[in-house]
């Protein structure tokens, strides 16, 4: 408040003396004689009351999240150094919420994109400022990845296709996608589908799929699956193999190949009619039908790797038995 001093300022004049001699009857009258005291200056009247003035309002965040609080840091100032208080106004989509001298505002109850403002006014008991605003919005909240389930859970082996099924949430509601990264042995592979096949891979490879989730926006931070080690391939009979007879004996040379490389397969029959034989390393198996074996056998062949995994062949023999106006005609067996 500007400060008025008002002096007081004193005029004092000379006594006049005044000597009147009485000459008989002369026309001058007589001047009167003392102290005068001049006039004070007019008093300047005092200056109209000046209202604050808000300068600057500022909000804590620019883009705040549901259940954080916001603040306001407002600057203001009165012409006349009158003491004065700030009330704020606070609206969320345009509606009050809360007014009072609370410079801080709890963002419950809010959602994305929701616009929230604040009023700032300055009063010193008998004018206002002009009122300042300052707007911002309800950020987005990223999505968040719970777990990535990568199927099958075991017995994985080369060709098998592997499924990652990536289980997240948006506290904001909003539509959630992912984007996959499959790695081998630590290596990107470049494919980013859901599905991922492990043809072409070997025994004792290393699989795991990277996940990202997003709502467009913003992303989660990536989550790497559990590692999957590609396990062995049962070895796989290749065909029947065509029958061959000789003196009555019949015989199948079985043919076996493993996806690993293994060399030392091993075959075995299953289930078998009596008396028929397999060699376990060359896989050849040779059976003498008995007339009395005359029918349908069903047959059943394994061929085992170093691993203890097996792959099986079923097939029917039928066994005619000969005439007996030719009883040194062996039985005729066809798969």
């Amino acid at each position: 408040m500007r400060r008025k001093d008002h002096g007081l300022r004193i005029w004092w004049t000379a006594p006049l003396l005044g000597l009147a001699l009485a000459c008989g009857g002369g026309d001058d009258e007589p001047q009167p004689s003392g102290t005068a005291m001049g006039a004070p200056p007019p008093v300047e009247e005092h200056a109209e009351n000046a209202a604050p003035v808000v300068e600057s309002v500022v909000l804590s965040l620019r883009d705040p999240l549901p259940g954080t609080s916001l603040e306001v840091n407002a600057e203001a100032w009165d012409p006349d150094g009158d003491p004065y208080r700030l009330t704020f106004e606070w609206e969320i989509n345009g509606e009050s919420v809360a007014t009072g001298p609370r410079p801080r505002l709890k963002l419950d109850d809010v959602r994305k994109d929701d616009r929230v403002e604040v009023t700032v006014v300055a009063s010193d008991g008998r004018l206002e400022s002009e009122p300042v605003r300052a707007r911002t919005r309800i950020g987005n909240r990223p999505p968040q990845l719970k777990s990535v389930l990568l199927e099958p859970l075991e017995a994985v082996r080369p060709g098998d296709e592997l499924l990652v099924s990536p289980d997240a949430s948006d506290p904001d509601e909003d539509p959630v996608r992912f984007e996959c990264a499959w790695l081998v042995n630590g290596k990107e592979t470049g494919k980013s589908r859901r599905e991922f096949s492990t043809r072409g891979l070997d025994r004792g490879d290393k699989v795991r799929v990277r996940v990202v989730a997003s709502d467009g926006t913003d992303t989660a931070r990536a989550e790497l699956s559990r590692e999957i080690t590609i396990g062995n391939s049962a070895p796989l009979i290749e065909k029947l193999p065509r029958l061959e007879s000789q003196d009555g004996e019949f015989r199948y040379a079985f043919a076996a190949k493993d996806p690993d490389g293994d060399r030392n397969l091993r075959f075995e029959l299953a289930e078998a009619p009596e008396g028929m034989r397999i060699d376990p390393i060359l896989g050849v198996a040779s059976w003498r039908p008995k007339a009395s074996q005359a029918g349908v056998h069903q047959i059943e062949v394994r061929v085992r790797d170093s691993h203890g995994d097996a792959s099986a062949l079923q097939f029917e023999v039928t066994v005619t038995a000969t005439s007996a106006s030719s009883p040194e005609q062996p039985p005729a067996a066809t798969p």
